[in-house]
């Protein structure tokens, strides 16, 4: 059941070297812990039990973790926003002196004639 494991662990190991994405972390580690789970019992269900609780746990903790690390790079992002809705106002703004203008150059043809 080692060499399973140890298959196992390198399957996702490579998987996730190639990705790069934190996709199978959480596997690589639950295939490391059953397989350290081989020393104390031969039985594969309480080996893919420690595979399962293991994964489970690492995919919480990893997620979490980067989520808070996504969170301090997010800081500079909010500043952009207001700058963004400033922008909208202005843009606004231009349209309403444009057509406040076709207004008056209207006016002014009239008032020529």
């Amino acid at each position: 059941m080692v060499l399973l494991w140890f298959m196992l662990f390198v399957f996702f190991l490579i998987i996730e070297l190639l990705k790069n994405e934190l996709v199978t972390i959480w596997f690589v580690i639950g295939a490391m812990a059953a397989m350290l789970s081989t020393v104390v019992t031969d039985s594969l269900l309480i080996q893919f039990i420690v595979f399962f609780i293991v994964g489970v746990i690492s995919k919480v903790i990893i997620e979490k973790s980067v989520s808070k690390l996504k969170l301090k790079g997010e800081k500079p992002k909010r500043k952009a926003n207001k700058k963004k809705s400033n922008n909208k106002k202005t843009t606004k703004v231009n349209s309403k002196s444009k057509s406040a203008s076709k207004s008056k150059n209207k006016s002014t043809r009239k008032k020529s004639k």
